[in-house]
Order: structure tokens, then sequence, then C-alpha cells
């Protein structure tokens, strides 16, 4: 695990990139510099993925495999069940853009899980 510091750097790498990315997106539509972007974002999650908070104990270590454990269910199932989406609702529109997108989604959920279960924790602390 990176030192806390880096959870930091990457957050910043990350929304740093996602500005870049609209910008290529929406004003240049340019598909390249938007696929960089959205590895440079990926990679910036990834190293906030794995700092270390300020107080890292047993309990963080728990909820930290925990939210990975759940992000990577749903990063198997998400590209297993996308053909029958498709199916279901009879369009060719439910296609994945870029094969970066499972990655982001699987940190996106890993965060959202991670920082609820730190805020419910923190919250029955106190109560």
């Amino acid at each position: 695990m990176l030192p806390h510091v880096w959870k930091t750097v990457g957050f910043i790498v990350a929304a740093a990139a996602f500005a870049a990315m609209i910008t290529a997106s929406k004003v240049f539509h340019d598909k390249i510099w938007t696929e960089y972007c959205m590895s440079i974002f990926t990679i910036g999650l990834f190293v906030a993925a794995i700092s270390k908070d300020r107080h890292e104990d047993e309990m963080l270590k728990q909820m930290r495999f925990m939210a990975f454990f759940s992000a990577f269910i749903l990063g198997v199932l998400f590209p297993a069940l996308m053909p029958f989406f498709s199916l279901t609702f009879s369009s060719d529109n439910i296609v994945l853009s870029s094969g970066i997108f499972v990655p982001i989604m699987m940190l996106w959920i890993y965060h959202s899980t991670f920082n609820t279960m730190k805020r419910r924790a923190r919250r029955e602390k106190h109560d």
C-alpha cells in the first residue's frame, strides 16, 4: 500500500484527467486524446485506491477488502451480463465504447463502497 499522501495525488490526477477528457471529447472531438485521458483517469483512481488512510486499522482493512470484493464481483458480472441486456432491450446501442470502462467502473464501485462504509462506521461510533 502507498502512503496516505498518494491518495490526494491520485484524486488530483484523476480530476485533472477527467477535465481533460471532457475537453478532448466535447471541444476538440479527439478520440485518441480522450482515450489517453481515460487511461490517466484510471491510473489516478487506482493510485488513490491502493493508498492508505491516515489512520489505518484492522476495521479499515476489513472495509477495504469488502469494497475490493464488491468491485471485483460486479466487475466480473457486468461484462458477463451485457449480452443479455442487449438481447432484452433489443438494441445495438448497449456496447462498451472502450475496454477501459470496466476498470473505471470497478474503481468507482470500490471508492463509493469504501467511503460509504467509512461514513457509516463513523456515524455508528458517534451515536
